[in-house]
Parts: C-alpha cells; structure tokens; sequence
C-alpha cells in the first residue's frame, strides 16, 4: 500500500524537475550582436578578442550570443534603430555616450598603407596632411585626429588597395592584420610600406536604447570591470592578439 502510493508521487516530484530544468534552458537569454569583421577581434567562426570578452560577460547558459558580421556603418545603424543589442568596436561619439560602455574595452590603433613616395618622406601622422586617404565606410578615422587630409571612405578594402597601387590615393588607412592578406591579391609589392601605429582612440561596445539593451548596459559594465581587476581581460586580449600592449594602464 505504501510503495503504491510513493511510486506516483516520485513521478510527479521527476517531472516537476524536469519541468524547472527545461524552464531554465528556455529562459537562456538571446543577445543579438552585430559587428564588422576585424582580424583577431571578430572572426566569421565566432572567435575573436571581443567575442571572448562578450562571453566571459555573458556566459551561457544564462546568455546565448547571436553573432552577425556585417559592414561596419550598417551595424551601427542596426544598434541606433533598435534592430540588434549590441554593436562592437566603437569611438567615443558614433552613437550617443549614454548607450556606450563606461569601460574601454582597448585602445584602437590605426595603421597605414602608403605609397612609395609617401614612405620615402614619412615622419609622423602629419605626413598625411593634404594627402589623400581612404578607409572602410563608417571608421570616420578622420574624426580622431586633427591632421587635415583629403580624406573618403570606400566599401571595399582590396578595391583601395587597387587604388592606391594605380595612385589614385597616398594611403590606405586600416589594420596590418587585414591589411596584409590582400596585399598579393592587390598586386602590391614591397615598396608599399605598413606605418603602425598611425592614430589611436579609445574602443568601446555599444548597446541599443531599448529597455532590454540599458539592462545589458548595466550587467556588462558591471561585470567587465571585475574582470578587468581579476587580469581576464588581459588575458583573453594575449591569447587572441599576442599581447594586451593596446589596453588601457587603469580604467577610468
């Protein structure tokens, strides 16, 4: 009598179990995050030195990343319309500071392609003055210096490099790691000289002003800086880009 009567209520106790465990895979929270592709930073597999940031701060289950790579303006535009929750790799003043995060999560620094002519007179960023130069759309590099050059933007990297192996421009503003798989396929030799280094400015994430992204404003930056103070942050930088030498000393 008494075992019948405890067989139905270990089922119910199992299946009131399993009920709370499939309710907390179904309250994983989606994030959706759009980026532009930067070596070492966003790879298309999903790997990357700001991937690795996002989910330390928001590891699963508790959060599961939607990852998009797209053109660097467009994700931005997908952030300000309230399409996506997160956009990566931003300047201080691409979207309103309050929808950015309080920490920096490195310090960019912007490298160069020049010609051969402008590498033989290089000296400093000021070599740029009046030159023509070129980025990606949307980096706005023009807006972190104070170096007045001829300055446009192109959709397509190989198609500046093409232009300034024509010289069609002086320089090609952009990263050595994107910028030196596409150097043979651009046709450019070794006269083509990458000057590191060039300009510099603060990254951060930026987040949507929906109710759903202020909150993941709030979790990341509290969570970034723990983790800054424990040293992960320097180490997810080495091991996706060889060294943490572009973080900030302190944060502010």
């Amino acid at each position: 009598m008494t075992k019948h009567m405890r067989t139905p209520y270990l089922h119910t106790l199992l299946a009131l179990l399993f009920a709370l465990n499939t309710g907390a895979a179904i309250a994983s929270e989606t994030i959706h995050v759009v980026t532009d592709h930067w070596s070492s930073y966003t790879e298309e597999d999903g790997t990357g030195y700001y991937f690795d940031v996002l989910r330390a701060v928001f590891p699963e289950p508790e959060y599961t990343l939607d990852l998009k790579i797209m053109p660097y303006a467009r994700s931005i535009a997908m952030v300000t319309d309230g399409n996506a929750d997160v956009v990566l790799g931003l300047y201080k003043g691409e979207i309103p500071d309050a929808q950015i995060s309080r920490y920096v999560i490195e310090r960019d620094l912007v490298d160069a392609l020049v010609s051969p002519a402008l590498a033989a007179t290089w000296k400093d960023v000021n070599s740029l003055a009046g030159k023509n130069v070129v980025a990606k759309i949307g980096y706005e590099f023009d807006a972190i210096t104070d170096v007045k050059m001829d300055y446009s933007e192109k959709a397509n990297l190989l198609s500046m490099l093409k232009m300034l192996g024509a010289g069609r421009v002086d320089a090609v503003l952009d990263y050595e790691a994107d910028i030196t798989p596409a150097l043979e396929e651009a046709g450019l030799g070794p006269e083509f000289k990458i000057i590191n280094a060039v300009i510099g400015s603060d990254i951060f994430f930026g987040f949507s002003a929906t109710p759903k992204g202020k909150k993941l404003q709030q979790q990341f930056n509290e969570r970034f800086i723990v983790l800054w103070d424990k040293k992960v942050i320097h180490k997810l930088m080495e091991k996706n880009v060889g060294s943490a030498g572009s973080l900030p000393l302190k944060q502010r």
